[in-house]
């Protein structure tokens, strides 16, 4: 999709992800052939949240009110066993009351991935994570979870080159090198969830999941196979039952894309493909 670049008022925003518009209303995502930034399985209706909609959704299922139509609804297969029953109604319940379970959700490949949910479960109280990029401190000051990455790559800025009046946790961030870093190392020190591009994960993805890491397959800073940083932060929202913290920030961007939108149309110029604060 063409970006089109048009004479605007300036509109000043402080958001710290750089995003794709979305519109949740018609549920159409820009460049998303998936139909939702939700990657999660249990979303069954394909709209950017986990709730009550998903579970009368595919409960009508197990009804027979609706025929589940695969192929437009992929993630009403909650615990991902191939069919539509009682289970997974019983799953998406579970994740809303933040239940302990695994969740099942579509990675950068558009392939099936699995974490321990919820994920907060996974760092308790005393493990912590590691980024790539700035962009996952991004996420983290979103979700209220910023203060649990321990260590970040030096790709393209390294934590010591940060502002700390954006970043405050910067100063406590370990360095490390990119794209191969010491595994042990970051297990020993109290590492347990992996986030990165597939630049540097790829194949080395699977030696850090059978090394005991938490891996999350998913894109920081940059678009893939469609699936952009805006898919992984809705996405982890779900995964560490954090959908309060996304929810704020997606009503926010509904906002921010209603302005620019209308402000285009009284402009009478053509539309543009991203908003990117």
């Amino acid at each position: 999709m063409v970006i089109v670049a048009v004479a605007l008022v300036v509109i000043v925003v402080a958001a710290v992800v750089a995003v794709v518009a979305l519109d949740k209303g018609s549920n159409e995502v820009n460049d998303n052939p998936l139909g939702t930034k939700l990657r999660v399985y249990g979303n069954a209706d394909n709209n950017n949240y986990l709730d009550q909609s998903d579970i009368d959704f595919i409960q009508e299922i197990v009804d027979g009110k609706k025929v589940w139509d695969r192929s437009t609804y992929p993630l009403a297969d909650a615990n991902n066993d191939g069919i539509i029953d009682s289970k997974d109604v019983s799953a998406v319940k579970g994740f809303l009351n933040g239940t302990s379970g695994t969740m099942y959700y579509l990675d950068w490949n558009n392939s099936i991935s699995s974490v321990k949910y919820p994920l907060t479960s996974v760092i308790g109280s005393n493990y912590g994570m590691y980024t790539e990029f700035s962009t996952g401190l991004d996420m983290g000051i979103i979700l209220g979870i910023a203060d649990r990455f321990t260590y970040m790559a030096n790709g393209d800025i390294g934590p010591s080159q940060l502002d700390t009046t954006m970043y405050p946790m910067a100063s406590k961030i370990k360095e490390v090198g990119i794209k191969t870093p010491d595994l042990s190392a970051l297990y020993s020190d109290g590492v347990r969830i992996l986030m990165g591009d597939p630049k540097w994960l790829g194949n080395y993805a699977s030696i850090a999941e059978n090394a005991g890491f938490t891996v999350i397959k998913l894109p920081e800073n940059r678009t893939i196979n469609g699936v952009d940083s805006l898919d992984t932060l809705i996405t982890l929202g779900a995964m560490f039952n954090l959908q309060d913290k996304t929810a704020k920030f997606i009503e926010y961007m509904e906002k921010v894309q209603t302005t620019v939108t209308e402000t285009i149309a009284k402009a009478g110029a053509t539309p543009v493909s991203y908003i990117i604060p």
